[in-house]
C-alpha cells in the first residue's frame, strides 16, 4: 500500500537552519531536506517527507494540524494517549501486579493503533 508520509520531529536531527521559519539544509550537500515551522511560540517544529507528498505540501498540512501545540494535533493525541497508558502501567507496577496481567490493558488501550 502506498501511503503518504510525513516526518515531524520537535528537536532538530541534522541540518542547518537560519531562521525561525525556513529551510532545513544539508550541511555537506547544501540542499534542502526539511523545513521548520512555528507552531507555538515556545520553539519549532521541524518537517521533512517521507513518501509520496511534497515538502511545501507537509509543511502547510502541518501548518494546519497545529493548533496551539508544538506538535500536529494527530501526533500529540496519539502522544498524549502513549503518556496516559505509561501512568497507568506505572501505577499498577508499583501496586504490584505481575507484567503479564498488564498485556490486555495495553491490548485494549491500544487497540485503534494496532
Amino acid at each position: 500500500m502506498r501511503v503518504p508520509t510525513i516526518g515531524v520531529a520537535k528537536s532538530l536531527l541534522y541540518g542547518k537552519v537560519d531562521r525561525v521559519e525556513g529551510p532545513v539544509l544539508d550541511v555537506n550537500a547544501n540542499e534542502v531536506i526539511g523545513w521548520a515551522i512555528q507552531c507555538a511560540p515556545s520553539r519549532p517544529t521541524y518537517v521533512s517527507v517521507g513518501y509520496g507528498i511534497s515538502l511545501m505540501s507537509a509543511v502547510n498540512l502541518v501548518k494546519r494540524l497545529c493548533v496551539g501545540s508544538q506538535m500536529p494535533i494527530p501526533i500529540l493525541h496519539s502522544h498524549n494517549t502513549a503518556n496516559s497508558l505509561k501512568r497507568r502501567i506505572a501505577r499498577k507496577l508499583t501496586d504490584g501486579v505481575p507484567i503479564i496481567e498488564l498485556d490486555s490493558e495495553c491490548k485494549s488501550s491500544m487497540g485503534d493503533y494496532l
